[in-house]
Protein backbone atom coordinates (compact mmCIF):
# COMPACT_ATOMS: atom_id res chain seq x y z
CA UNK A 1 0.00 0.00 0.00
CA UNK A 2 2.90 2.40 0.68
CA UNK A 3 3.98 2.38 -3.01
CA UNK A 4 0.43 3.41 -3.92
CA UNK A 5 0.68 6.43 -1.63
CA UNK A 6 4.11 7.33 -3.00
CA UNK A 7 2.79 7.07 -6.54
CA UNK A 8 -0.14 9.29 -5.64
CA UNK A 9 2.34 12.00 -4.65
CA UNK A 10 4.82 11.52 -7.47
CA UNK A 11 2.21 11.77 -10.23
CA UNK A 12 -0.07 14.51 -8.89
CA UNK A 13 0.40 17.83 -7.18
CA UNK A 14 -2.16 20.09 -5.61
CA UNK A 15 -2.64 23.21 -7.77
CA UNK A 16 -2.02 25.38 -4.71
CA UNK A 17 1.43 23.81 -4.35
CA UNK A 18 2.18 24.56 -7.99
CA UNK A 19 0.97 28.12 -7.43
CA UNK A 20 3.25 28.53 -4.41
CA UNK A 21 6.20 27.09 -6.33
CA UNK A 22 5.67 29.62 -9.10
CA UNK A 23 5.55 32.49 -6.61
CA UNK A 24 8.64 31.40 -4.71
CA UNK A 25 10.64 30.68 -7.85
CA UNK A 26 10.60 34.42 -8.62
CA UNK A 27 11.96 35.41 -5.21
CA UNK A 28 14.25 32.42 -4.57
CA UNK A 29 17.40 34.53 -4.96
CA UNK A 30 16.16 37.56 -3.01
CA UNK A 31 17.91 38.37 0.26
CA UNK A 32 14.89 40.16 1.68
CA UNK A 33 11.49 38.63 0.88
CA UNK A 34 8.27 40.56 1.38
CA UNK A 35 5.84 37.74 2.11
CA UNK A 36 2.81 40.02 1.97
CA UNK A 37 3.80 41.29 -1.45
CA UNK A 38 4.19 37.79 -2.90
CA UNK A 39 0.85 36.66 -1.45
CA UNK A 40 2.05 34.43 1.40
CA UNK A 41 1.72 36.68 4.48
CA UNK A 42 0.21 33.92 6.66
CA UNK A 43 2.53 31.13 5.51
CA UNK A 44 5.95 32.75 5.76
CA UNK A 45 7.51 29.81 7.65
CA UNK A 46 6.29 27.41 4.98
CA UNK A 47 7.78 29.59 2.24
CA UNK A 48 11.12 29.87 4.04
CA UNK A 49 11.44 26.16 4.72
CA UNK A 50 10.81 25.34 1.06
CA UNK A 51 13.51 27.77 0.00
CA UNK A 52 15.88 26.26 2.58
CA UNK A 53 15.13 22.70 1.43
CA UNK A 54 15.77 23.75 -2.16
CA UNK A 55 19.13 25.26 -1.21
CA UNK A 56 20.21 22.23 0.81
CA UNK A 57 19.01 19.48 -1.54
CA UNK A 58 19.31 21.41 -4.86
CA UNK A 59 15.86 20.00 -5.72
CA UNK A 60 13.88 22.61 -7.63
CA UNK A 61 10.73 24.00 -6.05
CA UNK A 62 8.55 22.66 -8.84
CA UNK A 63 9.95 19.19 -8.14
CA UNK A 64 9.54 19.47 -4.37
CA UNK A 65 5.76 19.57 -4.78
CA UNK A 66 5.96 15.94 -5.94
CA UNK A 67 8.35 14.86 -3.17
CA UNK A 68 7.35 12.90 -0.08
CA UNK A 69 8.61 15.26 2.64
CA UNK A 70 5.97 15.20 5.38
CA UNK A 71 4.84 11.59 4.99
CA UNK A 72 7.35 9.86 7.28
CA UNK A 73 6.85 12.49 9.99
CA UNK A 74 3.08 12.03 9.82
CA UNK A 75 3.47 8.30 10.36
CA UNK A 76 5.75 8.79 13.38
CA UNK A 77 3.58 11.49 14.97
CA UNK A 78 0.39 9.50 14.45
CA UNK A 79 1.94 6.53 16.20
CA UNK A 80 3.26 8.63 19.11
CA UNK A 81 -0.13 10.22 19.78
CA UNK A 82 -1.96 6.91 19.37
CA UNK A 83 0.36 5.21 21.85
CA UNK A 84 -0.11 8.05 24.34
CA UNK A 85 -3.91 7.97 24.24
CA UNK A 86 -4.51 4.22 23.84
CA UNK A 87 -1.50 2.57 25.47
CA UNK A 88 -1.51 -0.32 22.98
CA UNK A 89 1.33 -0.95 20.53
CA UNK A 90 -0.76 -3.11 18.18
CA UNK A 91 -3.72 -0.72 18.15
CA UNK A 92 -1.39 2.23 17.68
CA UNK A 93 0.11 0.61 14.59
CA UNK A 94 -3.38 -0.03 13.20
CA UNK A 95 -4.42 3.54 14.01
CA UNK A 96 -1.39 4.82 12.15
CA UNK A 97 -2.59 2.96 9.06
CA UNK A 98 -6.10 4.42 9.45
CA UNK A 99 -4.81 7.98 9.82
CA UNK A 100 -2.29 7.50 7.00
CA UNK A 101 -4.87 6.40 4.44
CA UNK A 102 -7.92 8.17 5.83
CA UNK A 103 -6.49 11.64 6.30
CA UNK A 104 -2.75 12.15 5.99
CA UNK A 105 -2.06 11.02 2.39
CA UNK A 106 -2.98 14.37 0.74
CA UNK A 107 -0.49 16.09 3.06
CA UNK A 108 2.44 13.78 2.36
CA UNK A 109 4.32 16.24 0.16
CA UNK A 110 4.81 19.85 1.31
CA UNK A 111 1.25 21.15 1.76
CA UNK A 112 1.54 24.17 4.15
CA UNK A 113 -1.22 23.10 6.53
CA UNK A 114 0.38 19.67 6.64
CA UNK A 115 3.27 21.17 8.61
CA UNK A 116 0.76 22.70 11.03
CA UNK A 117 -1.21 19.46 11.39
CA UNK A 118 2.02 17.65 12.23
CA UNK A 119 2.64 20.18 14.99
CA UNK A 120 -0.95 19.79 16.18
CA UNK A 121 -0.31 16.09 16.81
CA UNK A 122 2.70 17.06 18.93
CA UNK A 123 0.62 19.73 20.66
CA UNK A 124 -1.97 17.11 21.66
CA UNK A 125 0.79 14.79 22.88
CA UNK A 126 2.39 17.49 25.06
CA UNK A 127 -0.95 18.69 26.43
CA UNK A 128 -1.83 15.11 27.30
CA UNK A 129 1.41 14.87 29.27
CA UNK A 130 0.58 18.07 31.16
CA UNK A 131 -2.97 16.99 31.99
CA UNK A 132 -2.23 13.37 32.90
CA UNK A 133 1.16 13.74 34.62
CA UNK A 134 0.87 17.35 35.92
CA UNK A 135 4.40 18.06 34.64
CA UNK A 136 4.33 21.80 34.01
CA UNK A 137 7.87 21.81 32.62
CA UNK A 138 6.21 20.89 29.32
CA UNK A 139 4.60 24.34 29.09
CA UNK A 140 7.54 26.05 27.41
CA UNK A 141 7.62 23.32 24.77
CA UNK A 142 3.87 23.74 24.25
CA UNK A 143 4.33 27.47 23.60
CA UNK A 144 7.22 26.84 21.20
CA UNK A 145 5.08 24.40 19.20
CA UNK A 146 2.32 26.99 18.96
CA UNK A 147 4.71 29.73 17.86
CA UNK A 148 6.08 27.43 15.15
CA UNK A 149 2.54 26.62 13.99
CA UNK A 150 1.89 30.35 13.58
CA UNK A 151 4.15 30.31 10.51
CA UNK A 152 2.62 27.25 8.86
CA UNK A 153 -1.09 26.83 9.55
CA UNK A 154 -3.62 29.28 10.96
CA UNK A 155 -6.12 26.39 11.00
CA UNK A 156 -4.02 24.33 13.40
CA UNK A 157 -3.44 27.47 15.48
CA UNK A 158 -7.17 27.91 15.96
CA UNK A 159 -7.50 24.25 16.95
CA UNK A 160 -4.78 24.73 19.58
CA UNK A 161 -6.38 27.88 21.00
CA UNK A 162 -9.82 26.34 21.35
CA UNK A 163 -8.38 23.12 22.74
CA UNK A 164 -6.65 25.00 25.56
CA UNK A 165 -9.77 27.07 26.20
CA UNK A 166 -12.06 24.04 26.40
CA UNK A 167 -9.71 22.07 28.63
CA UNK A 168 -9.43 24.90 31.13
CA UNK A 169 -13.16 25.62 31.12
CA UNK A 170 -13.93 21.97 31.87
CA UNK A 171 -11.27 21.70 34.55
CA UNK A 172 -12.61 24.83 36.24
CA UNK A 173 -16.12 23.40 36.10
CA UNK A 174 -15.08 20.14 37.77
CA UNK A 175 -12.88 21.99 40.24
CA UNK A 176 -15.98 23.71 41.62
CA UNK A 177 -18.52 20.98 40.91
CA UNK A 178 -16.50 18.28 42.64
CA UNK A 179 -14.73 20.63 45.06
CA UNK A 180 -11.59 18.78 44.11
CA UNK A 181 -8.57 20.96 44.85
CA UNK A 182 -6.18 18.48 43.21
CA UNK A 183 -7.50 19.57 39.79
CA UNK A 184 -5.72 22.87 40.35
CA UNK A 185 -2.49 21.05 39.52
CA UNK A 186 -3.72 20.39 35.99
CA UNK A 187 -4.96 23.89 35.25
CA UNK A 188 -3.06 25.92 32.68
CA UNK A 189 -5.14 29.05 32.99
CA UNK A 190 -2.53 31.34 31.43
CA UNK A 191 -2.04 29.20 28.32
CA UNK A 192 -5.23 30.20 26.39
CA UNK A 193 -4.51 33.89 26.96
CA UNK A 194 -0.89 33.53 25.86
CA UNK A 195 -1.92 31.64 22.71
CA UNK A 196 -4.59 34.19 21.80
CA UNK A 197 -2.16 37.10 22.27
CA UNK A 198 0.47 35.42 20.08
CA UNK A 199 -2.11 34.60 17.40
CA UNK A 200 -3.62 38.09 17.21
CA UNK A 201 -0.22 39.80 17.40
CA UNK A 202 1.63 37.80 14.78
CA UNK A 203 -1.10 36.55 12.44
CA UNK A 204 -3.48 39.07 10.92
CA UNK A 205 -5.63 36.56 9.07
CA UNK A 206 -8.49 36.73 11.56
CA UNK A 207 -9.27 40.42 10.98
CA UNK A 208 -7.77 40.85 7.50
CA UNK A 209 -9.14 37.76 5.76
CA UNK A 210 -11.54 35.75 7.90
CA UNK A 211 -13.89 38.24 9.61
CA UNK A 212 -14.44 40.39 6.46
CA UNK A 213 -15.39 37.27 4.49
CA UNK A 214 -17.84 35.71 6.93
CA UNK A 215 -21.20 35.28 5.24
CA UNK A 216 -24.15 33.66 6.96
CA UNK A 217 -25.57 32.72 3.57
CA UNK A 218 -22.38 30.75 3.01
CA UNK A 219 -23.37 28.38 5.82
CA UNK A 220 -26.51 27.43 3.90
CA UNK A 221 -24.49 27.09 0.70
CA UNK A 222 -21.89 24.87 2.36
CA UNK A 223 -24.55 22.57 3.83
CA UNK A 224 -26.35 22.50 0.48
CA UNK A 225 -23.14 21.57 -1.34
CA UNK A 226 -22.33 18.89 1.23
CA UNK A 227 -25.68 17.15 0.73
CA UNK A 228 -25.36 17.51 -3.04
CA UNK A 229 -21.96 15.79 -2.93
CA UNK A 230 -23.00 13.11 -0.46
CA UNK A 231 -26.56 12.29 -1.50
CA UNK A 232 -27.16 14.05 -4.82
CA UNK A 233 -29.69 16.48 -3.35
CA UNK A 234 -29.58 20.26 -3.21
CA UNK A 235 -29.95 23.33 -5.40
CA UNK A 236 -26.63 23.88 -7.16
CA UNK A 237 -25.66 26.30 -9.92
CA UNK A 238 -25.74 24.58 -13.32
CA UNK A 239 -22.01 25.03 -13.90
CA UNK A 240 -20.78 24.29 -10.37
CA UNK A 241 -18.90 21.03 -10.03
CA UNK A 242 -20.32 18.59 -7.50
CA UNK A 243 -18.25 15.47 -6.90
CA UNK A 244 -20.40 12.42 -6.35
CA UNK A 245 -18.73 9.15 -5.43
CA UNK A 246 -20.19 5.80 -6.52
CA UNK A 247 -23.03 4.92 -4.16
CA UNK A 248 -21.23 1.89 -2.72
CA UNK A 249 -18.12 4.00 -2.02
CA UNK A 250 -20.34 6.60 -0.34
CA UNK A 251 -21.75 3.93 1.94
CA UNK A 252 -18.25 2.70 2.78
CA UNK A 253 -17.31 6.24 3.80
CA UNK A 254 -20.51 6.65 5.82
CA UNK A 255 -19.89 3.37 7.64
CA UNK A 256 -16.28 4.36 8.35
CA UNK A 257 -17.33 7.74 9.74
CA UNK A 258 -19.96 6.05 11.89
CA UNK A 259 -17.47 3.53 13.23
CA UNK A 260 -14.97 6.18 14.32
CA UNK A 261 -17.52 8.61 15.78
CA UNK A 262 -19.99 6.26 17.48
CA UNK A 263 -17.64 5.09 20.29
CA UNK A 264 -16.66 8.69 21.05
CA UNK A 265 -20.22 9.88 21.59
CA UNK A 266 -21.29 6.69 23.38
CA UNK A 267 -18.42 7.18 25.82
CA UNK A 268 -19.56 10.75 26.39
CA UNK A 269 -22.93 9.38 27.46
CA UNK A 270 -21.19 7.03 29.91
CA UNK A 271 -19.08 9.97 31.11
CA UNK A 272 -22.20 11.96 31.98
CA UNK A 273 -23.34 9.14 34.22
CA UNK A 274 -19.94 8.80 35.87
CA UNK A 275 -19.69 12.55 36.47
CA UNK A 276 -22.61 12.33 38.92
CA UNK A 277 -20.95 9.46 40.75
CA UNK A 278 -17.80 9.79 42.77
CA UNK A 279 -14.90 9.30 40.38
CA UNK A 280 -11.13 9.68 40.35
CA UNK A 281 -9.23 12.85 39.57
CA UNK A 282 -7.32 10.96 36.85
CA UNK A 283 -10.59 10.06 35.14
CA UNK A 284 -11.75 13.70 35.20
CA UNK A 285 -8.46 14.89 33.73
CA UNK A 286 -8.65 12.36 30.89
CA UNK A 287 -12.34 13.21 30.34
CA UNK A 288 -11.52 16.92 29.94
CA UNK A 289 -8.78 16.06 27.45
CA UNK A 290 -10.94 13.66 25.41
CA UNK A 291 -13.98 15.93 25.32
CA UNK A 292 -11.95 18.99 24.35
CA UNK A 293 -10.16 17.18 21.53
CA UNK A 294 -13.51 15.89 20.21
CA UNK A 295 -15.33 19.23 20.40
CA UNK A 296 -12.76 20.90 18.13
CA UNK A 297 -14.55 19.18 15.23
CA UNK A 298 -17.54 21.47 15.88
CA UNK A 299 -15.30 24.53 16.01
CA UNK A 300 -13.59 23.64 12.73
CA UNK A 301 -16.88 22.87 10.99
CA UNK A 302 -18.53 26.16 12.01
CA UNK A 303 -15.51 28.32 11.14
CA UNK A 304 -15.20 27.00 7.61
CA UNK A 305 -18.96 26.69 7.01
CA UNK A 306 -19.14 30.46 7.47
CA UNK A 307 -16.81 30.75 4.47
CA UNK A 308 -18.76 28.37 2.25
CA UNK A 309 -17.34 24.87 2.76
CA UNK A 310 -18.32 22.08 5.13
CA UNK A 311 -15.27 20.12 6.28
CA UNK A 312 -15.31 16.80 8.12
CA UNK A 313 -11.54 16.43 7.94
CA UNK A 314 -10.99 16.84 11.67
CA UNK A 315 -13.11 13.75 12.32
CA UNK A 316 -11.03 11.72 9.85
CA UNK A 317 -7.87 13.14 11.39
CA UNK A 318 -8.35 12.71 15.14
CA UNK A 319 -11.46 10.63 15.83
CA UNK A 320 -9.91 7.23 15.05
CA UNK A 321 -7.58 7.69 18.04
CA UNK A 322 -10.42 9.02 20.19
CA UNK A 323 -12.59 6.05 19.20
CA UNK A 324 -10.05 3.54 20.50
CA UNK A 325 -9.36 5.60 23.62
CA UNK A 326 -13.12 5.59 24.19
CA UNK A 327 -13.46 1.83 23.68
CA UNK A 328 -10.68 1.32 26.22
CA UNK A 329 -12.96 3.04 28.74
CA UNK A 330 -16.14 1.18 27.79
CA UNK A 331 -14.64 -2.31 27.43
CA UNK A 332 -11.17 -2.11 29.01
CA UNK A 333 -10.74 -5.88 29.25
CA UNK A 334 -11.75 -6.68 25.68
CA UNK A 335 -8.59 -5.80 23.76
CA UNK A 336 -9.19 -8.48 21.14
CA UNK A 337 -12.59 -6.99 20.34
CA UNK A 338 -11.05 -3.51 20.12
CA UNK A 339 -8.33 -4.78 17.78
CA UNK A 340 -10.93 -6.54 15.62
CA UNK A 341 -12.99 -3.35 15.49
CA UNK A 342 -9.93 -1.37 14.44
CA UNK A 343 -9.01 -3.96 11.81
CA UNK A 344 -12.44 -3.50 10.22
CA UNK A 345 -11.89 0.28 10.18
CA UNK A 346 -8.48 -0.27 8.54
CA UNK A 347 -10.04 -2.41 5.80
CA UNK A 348 -12.77 0.13 5.04
CA UNK A 349 -10.29 3.03 5.09
CA UNK A 350 -7.83 1.37 2.70
CA UNK A 351 -10.63 0.35 0.31
CA UNK A 352 -11.97 3.91 0.32
CA UNK A 353 -8.53 5.38 -0.35
CA UNK A 354 -7.74 3.00 -3.23
CA UNK A 355 -11.16 3.42 -4.83
CA UNK A 356 -11.08 7.20 -4.50
CA UNK A 357 -7.64 7.29 -6.09
CA UNK A 358 -8.92 5.40 -9.17
CA UNK A 359 -11.52 8.16 -9.67
CA UNK A 360 -8.65 10.58 -10.50
CA UNK A 361 -10.27 13.51 -8.70
CA UNK A 362 -6.97 15.36 -8.85
CA UNK A 363 -5.27 15.56 -12.22
CA UNK A 364 -2.39 13.12 -12.55
CA UNK A 365 0.53 13.50 -14.93
CA UNK A 366 3.30 10.93 -15.37
CA UNK A 367 5.55 13.69 -16.72
CA UNK A 368 4.89 16.03 -13.77
CA UNK A 369 2.92 18.41 -16.01
CA UNK A 370 5.91 19.15 -18.27
CA UNK A 371 3.59 18.66 -21.29
CA UNK A 372 2.27 22.14 -20.57
CA UNK A 373 5.70 23.69 -21.13
CA UNK A 374 5.06 23.89 -24.88
CA UNK A 375 2.16 26.29 -24.53
CA UNK A 376 3.91 28.26 -21.80
CA UNK A 377 6.99 28.76 -23.98
CA UNK A 378 4.81 29.87 -26.91
CA UNK A 379 3.00 32.34 -24.67
CA UNK A 380 6.27 33.65 -23.27
CA UNK A 381 7.69 34.14 -26.76
CA UNK A 382 4.78 36.47 -27.60
CA UNK A 383 5.85 38.96 -24.90
CA UNK A 384 2.19 39.32 -24.09
CA UNK A 385 0.64 42.30 -22.40
CA UNK A 386 -2.72 40.74 -21.75
CA UNK A 387 -4.67 39.34 -18.86
CA UNK A 388 -4.45 35.52 -18.65
CA UNK A 389 -7.49 33.51 -17.57
CA UNK A 390 -7.38 29.78 -16.93
CA UNK A 391 -7.92 26.99 -14.43
CA UNK A 392 -5.79 26.64 -11.31
CA UNK A 393 -3.59 23.81 -12.59
CA UNK A 394 -2.76 25.35 -15.95
CA UNK A 395 -2.17 28.88 -14.76
CA UNK A 396 0.01 27.74 -11.85
CA UNK A 397 2.24 25.65 -14.12
CA UNK A 398 2.48 28.47 -16.65
CA UNK A 399 3.57 30.79 -13.84
CA UNK A 400 6.31 28.29 -12.93
CA UNK A 401 7.46 28.18 -16.56
CA UNK A 402 7.55 32.00 -16.73
CA UNK A 403 9.38 32.19 -13.39
CA UNK A 404 12.07 29.84 -14.74
CA UNK A 405 12.63 32.48 -17.42
CA UNK A 406 12.85 35.16 -14.69
CA UNK A 407 9.54 36.56 -15.81
CA UNK A 408 6.23 37.00 -14.04
CA UNK A 409 2.91 35.94 -15.49
CA UNK A 410 -0.15 37.81 -14.21
CA UNK A 411 -3.14 35.53 -14.30
CA UNK A 412 -6.61 34.97 -12.94
CA UNK A 413 -8.66 31.88 -12.27
CA UNK A 414 -12.14 31.28 -13.59
CA UNK A 415 -14.90 33.03 -11.67
CA UNK A 416 -18.65 32.56 -12.02
CA UNK A 417 -18.98 35.54 -14.33
CA UNK A 418 -15.98 34.49 -16.43
CA UNK A 419 -17.16 30.92 -16.80
CA UNK A 420 -20.64 31.99 -17.86
CA UNK A 421 -19.21 34.28 -20.54
CA UNK A 422 -16.99 31.46 -21.72
CA UNK A 423 -19.51 28.61 -22.02
CA UNK A 424 -23.09 29.82 -21.60
CA UNK A 425 -25.06 30.20 -24.90
CA UNK A 426 -26.73 33.35 -23.63
CA UNK A 427 -23.28 34.99 -23.83
CA UNK A 428 -21.32 33.04 -26.43
CA UNK A 429 -23.68 33.94 -29.32
CA UNK A 430 -23.53 37.69 -28.84
CA UNK A 431 -20.62 40.07 -29.24
CA UNK A 432 -19.87 41.94 -26.01
CA UNK A 433 -16.05 42.10 -26.11
CA UNK A 434 -15.96 40.64 -22.60
CA UNK A 435 -12.60 38.95 -23.25
CA UNK A 436 -11.00 41.93 -24.96
CA UNK A 437 -7.29 42.12 -24.05
CA UNK A 438 -7.49 38.64 -22.55
CA UNK A 439 -6.03 35.26 -23.35
CA UNK A 440 -8.12 32.29 -22.18
CA UNK A 441 -6.15 29.05 -21.82
CA UNK A 442 -8.29 25.93 -22.14
CA UNK A 443 -6.78 22.78 -20.64
CA UNK A 444 -7.73 19.97 -22.99
CA UNK A 445 -5.77 17.20 -21.29
CA UNK A 446 -7.64 17.66 -18.00
CA UNK A 447 -10.79 18.85 -19.72
CA UNK A 448 -12.80 15.79 -18.73
CA UNK A 449 -12.10 16.39 -15.04
CA UNK A 450 -13.46 19.17 -12.88
CA UNK A 451 -12.25 22.67 -13.69
CA UNK A 452 -10.24 23.88 -10.70
CA UNK A 453 -11.01 27.52 -9.96
CA UNK A 454 -8.56 28.37 -7.19
CA UNK A 455 -10.96 27.93 -4.29
CA UNK A 456 -13.65 25.61 -2.98
CA UNK A 457 -16.16 26.35 -5.72
CA UNK A 458 -14.97 24.62 -8.88
CA UNK A 459 -16.71 24.17 -12.23
CA UNK A 460 -17.81 21.23 -14.32
CA UNK A 461 -15.39 19.69 -16.88
CA UNK A 462 -14.68 22.27 -19.51
CA UNK A 463 -14.75 19.70 -22.35
CA UNK A 464 -18.51 19.44 -21.71
CA UNK A 465 -18.80 22.84 -23.35
CA UNK A 466 -16.30 22.44 -26.17
CA UNK A 467 -18.82 23.31 -28.88
CA UNK A 468 -20.03 26.41 -27.04
CA UNK A 469 -16.45 27.59 -26.59
CA UNK A 470 -15.56 26.99 -30.27
CA UNK A 471 -18.64 28.97 -31.29
CA UNK A 472 -18.01 31.82 -28.85
CA UNK A 473 -18.02 34.95 -31.00
CA UNK A 474 -15.92 36.81 -28.43
CA UNK A 475 -12.93 34.48 -28.75
CA UNK A 476 -10.78 32.98 -31.49
CA UNK A 477 -8.14 30.27 -31.21
CA UNK A 478 -4.51 31.31 -31.73
CA UNK A 479 -2.68 28.24 -30.39
CA UNK A 480 -3.35 24.52 -29.95
CA UNK A 481 -0.86 21.75 -29.13
CA UNK A 482 -3.26 19.00 -28.13
CA UNK A 483 -2.78 19.71 -24.43
CA UNK A 484 -4.04 23.29 -24.28
CA UNK A 485 -5.73 25.80 -26.52
CA UNK A 486 -5.07 29.53 -26.22
CA UNK A 487 -8.01 31.74 -27.16
CA UNK A 488 -7.60 35.44 -27.86
CA UNK A 489 -10.34 37.88 -26.94
CA UNK A 490 -11.96 39.68 -29.87
CA UNK A 491 -11.19 43.40 -29.84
Amino acid sequence: MLPLILYSINSVADPFLLQHAGILRLVAEDNNINFEKIGLPYLSGYAMILLIIEKITTIKLETLVFSVILGPFFIVNCYILSKELTGSVMNSLLLTIVMTFGFAAPYYSIWPHGWGFLLYLLFLFIYSKIIKTKRMNYLSLLILIFIATNYYSYTAEVWMIFLSLLINIMLLFFLHYKSESRLNNSLTKAIPLVLIIIFLSFNEISYNAYLPNINMVAIFDSVNLFFAQSFGTGLIDQYKYVHQSPSFLTWINVITMTLITFPVFITMMFDLKKIVESTSVEFIRFLCLRWSIALICIVDTIIYAALGVLFLRYILFIFPVLAIASLNIIIPNKQRIITLFLTIVVIFTVISFCWTWTLDIKNTSDSSYSEFDYGAKWLHSKSINKKIISDHYTLSWYQIAFANENDKLEGYYYLNDTFYHLVDPSYTKYSDKYFRNNYVIINQKFGDSKTWAGGWNDFKPINNYDENIRNNVNLHRVYNDGYVSVLDGVK
